[in-house]
């Protein structure tokens, strides 16, 4: 199955959004999500959180999935386990860029998310 684009490659200045993205056929299902970064400034972090609804506009309280916060470049791997929430049929992705200090006056980070089934089996060894 093609990736899904939670979040196309894009240099963020900001913290923002992604796209309102529907799961279709791989809603229901484990997913795995990839965030590559492929620059970001030294001293900065990003934060993302996925968010799930059932309608595309009422993203409850909390995340279904808050990735660990990120300061180098490269591809994370987590899991989603869908299975638990069937009614889940869009996500979106929320980012943060944050500098380490305070008066950070500038931020910039490159970036893309996907996300694709996977095998039950990959929940087993936490991909």
């Amino acid at each position: 199955m093609k990736p899904i684009v939670l979040f196309p490659e894009e240099t963020a200045h900001d913290n923002g959004c992604g796209p309102v993205v529907d799961l279709g056929d791989a809603a229901g299902q484990p997913i795995e999500v990839i965030l590559r970064i492929t620059r970001i400034m030294e001293q900065q972090t990003l934060d993302a959180v996925i968010w799930g609804s059932a309608d595309g506009s009422d993203w409850g309280t909390r995340p279904i999935l808050r990735l660990p916060h990120r300061y180098y470049c490269g591809s994370y791997h987590h899991v989603i386990d869908l299975t638990t929430r069937p009614e889940v049929q869009f996500l979106r992705l929320e980012y943060r860029l944050r500098g380490w200090l305070p008066q950070s006056p500038y931020s910039l980070c490159s970036f893309s998310a996907t996300a694709t089934p996977c095998h039950e089996e990959a929940l087993a060894v936490g991909v």
